[in-house]
């Protein structure tokens, strides 16, 4: 049995905060009420329904905070198991062989559906309830909304001339563009601190900073108001100096983008302009393709959709 609680924010809230892993507060326990721990933790994009959710289909495009107030969304939460905690494979068969109509597993005192099990991947996916409103909530994720912030100390020395602040560990300084996490899970750091959030394997996200630390010598790009990945889990894109894509070819034939699981996964879509779109595609699918392109620093993007491209990197193969 799965049981979740829905997701509390302010409207202005940041929405990539929801797709960060500290933000799922799943609990999961079997037959006997032991608890079940899950390896890894995927929030996907935000839909207007619960069927559209769970199918990932119309995906909404809100842009980069939530500004409707009473506002309620839809989020798939793909967890990932390990074998010997749950076997999803030998649920699937005994759902398949039931002989009664009891569910063998249920998502919040709900019946699952088959879309929520992926046994390939032995993972489960739900789906959870975004309730957006200007009253007070106790959720850690907006952290634009937290007035103890370093923003809002009189003391802080980060905003200077030259776009350069210092403390006694980091050197800061402007720094725009995207940086892609590899095929891992990249872990964040607060301005001082561990965090306990991380970014999905193979995502994108936008930059505006970058530090270097004066005692070790990492180096961060800052992904949120208050959180940085470290630059060796990602690979950082400047903004592209030219008019976005270029070299724009109609490909002959019948072509398609594959990409690798597991479905959680989600893959960066750009437009022709070069900048990012704020859908994606889920791992573990196949696109249609008809054009071509590439970017400033030559990397090979394929349209899938009348104004999304998706970058040739690891996971995606042009077929």
């Amino acid at each position: 049995m799965l049981s979740l609680h829905p997701l509390m924010l302010k409207k202005g809230s940041d929405i990539v905060n929801t797709r960060l892993s500290d933000s799922i507060d799943a609990k999961i326990t079997n037959e006997a009420g032991t608890d079940v721990k899950y390896k890894t933790a995927v929030a996907g994009q935000l839909y207007a329904s619960q069927n559209d959710a769970i199918h990932q289909t119309s995906p909404l495009n809100l842009g980069g905070t939530f500004v409707n107030d009473d506002a309620t969304y839809y989020q798939p939460v793909t967890l990932t198991f390990d074998k010997d905690a749950v076997n999803v494979d030998q649920i699937w068969q005994d759902w398949q062989n039931q002989t009664g109509n009891d569910s063998v597993i249920t998502l919040n005192d709900k019946d699952a559906q088959k879309a929520n099990l992926d046994k390939d991947a032995n993972s489960i996916t739900y789906v959870r309830a975004i309730h957006v409103g200007d009253s007070e909530t106790s959720d850690d994720t907006n952290t634009d909304d937290n007035t103890n912030t370093d923003d809002n100390n009189t003391n802080d020395n980060s905003n200077t001339d030259d776009n350069t602040s210092t403390d006694s560990t980091w050197t800061t300084v402007d720094q725009k563009g995207v940086v892609t996490v590899g095929n891992h899970v990249a872990s964040l750091t607060n301005d001082q601190s561990d965090s306990s959030r991380s970014l999905a394997a193979n995502s994108a996200w936008q930059t505006d900073k970058m530090r270097v630390n004066t005692e070790t010598g990492r180096e961060q790009y800052r992904v949120s108001t208050h959180e940085w990945v470290n630059a060796e889990d990602v690979n950082f894109a400047e903004p592209n100096t030219t008019a976005g894509l270029q070299s724009i070819t109609n490909l002959s034939g019948s072509h398609s983008v594959s990409l690798a699981g597991p479905t959680g996964f989600v893959y960066a879509l750009f437009n022709a302009n070069g900048g990012r779109s704020n859908r994606g595609l889920s791992g573990n699918s196949a696109w249609y393709t008809d054009k071509s392109a590439t970017d400033a620093q030559g990397n090979t993007y394929y349209r899938v959709s009348t104004d999304e491209w998706v970058q040739l990197s690891t996971g995606v193969t042009f077929n």
